[in-house]
């Protein structure tokens, strides 16, 4: 099946170039399931989800999970423990994110609960090394690294005012931390928190 596709070029100022495509050769899409949600097969879950034991599970050790009810673009951004700032589109080694629910004003679920998960990657530190690039400096074997993890939301859209809910919930369902607010009807960002993994709190 041919299908119209837009391609955005250039950064500031986008041009949209319009072209035919064949969207069979594409993946397929992805659904919106969320953690715990019932499925199928894989799918049906949202990006950073897979399908085990007819549930939508999560894939990476950790991942901390806004959640909001507006329709407006709400974005989750995080501060890795190297000072790099993980927002929607532009991930690093150590985190990254799944599906923008809500571009601008334009939500995948109009009228329902809006997610965005950033999906925090293992970092291993041997005993004794000094960095936590995972090396293996003295022959023993790989450690958890206990890290530190700054997140907060940014009302992206600017035009609603609405409540937001951030969690922090490891690979198994445990929640390990949960904060709360409400973003003013303008570009603001809300109350920075922390986490500290593999301890929670800071």
């Amino acid at each position: 099946m041919v299908a119209t596709c837009v391609r955005f070029l250039g950064v500031g100022l986008a041009a949209t170039l319009v072209v035919a495509c064949d969207t069979s050769a594409e993946a397929p899409v992805r659904g919106n399931a969320q953690p715990g949600d019932a499925c199928t097969v894989t799918n049906e879950c949202a990006v950073g989800f897979k399908c085990s034991d007819d549930v939508c599970q999560q894939t990476e050790p950790y991942r901390i999970t806004l959640s909001w009810d507006v329709d407006t673009d709400f974005d989750l951004h995080v501060r890795t423990p190297d000072g790099r700032e993980l927002y929607f589109g532009r991930d690093n080694e150590l985190a990254w994110l799944g599906a923008d629910d809500c571009a601008s004003e334009n939500c995948r679920e109009p009228g329902e609960t809006h997610f965005e998960h950033a999906f925090l990657v293992p970092i291993l530190q041997a005993p004794g090394a000094s960095d936590d690039a995972g090396e293996d400096t003295d022959g023993g074997a790989p450690e958890p690294v206990d890290l530190n993890y700054e997140y907060w939301v940014d009302n992206y859209g600017c035009q609603r005012a609405g409540d937001y809910t951030l969690e922090v919930v490891t690979r198994d369902g445990m929640l390990v931390q949960s904060d709360s607010g409400t973003l003013e009807a303008r570009c603001v960002e809300s109350e920075h928190y922390c986490s500290r993994l593999s301890k929670p709190g800071c």
